[in-house]
């Protein structure tokens, strides 16, 4: 679900980037990736507490505990770069600086 997410933002950044503004403004996509970015930031936050307690699981193997824990880490900086770009989204003064910002959304590890 959480890279299904990713996904579907990355996807509107690419729309984003070749339309116009006003297309930009019909469409309404401010609001739809501040929607995408907090319900992401949602499920990021499952998914690392869902990974915390893995990694700290004493009946795990090493590895898979250790693989737990770099997911986590992972995530944890994912999840903040998303509650970024969410503030950054929000406190966007005109249409055109949040069309440049939804543009410019990049989730690439």
């Amino acid at each position: 679900m959480v890279d299904g997410s990713q996904q579907d933002l990355v996807g509107l950044a690419q729309e984003v980037k070749g339309e116009t503004l006003p297309k930009f403004e019909l469409l309404n996509h401010q609001k739809a990736a501040l929607s995408k970015l907090s319900m992401h930031d949602g499920m990021l936050g499952e998914l690392i507490s869902c990974l915390d307690k893995a990694a700290q699981d004493s009946t795990l193997a090493k590895e898979d505990a250790a693989a737990a824990k770099t997911r986590h880490d992972a995530a944890v900086k994912l999840q903040a770069k998303i509650k970024h770009e969410e503030s950054a989204l929000k406190a966007a003064k005109s249409p055109n600086e949040a069309k440049l910002l939804v543009g410019s959304l990049d989730f690439a590890p």
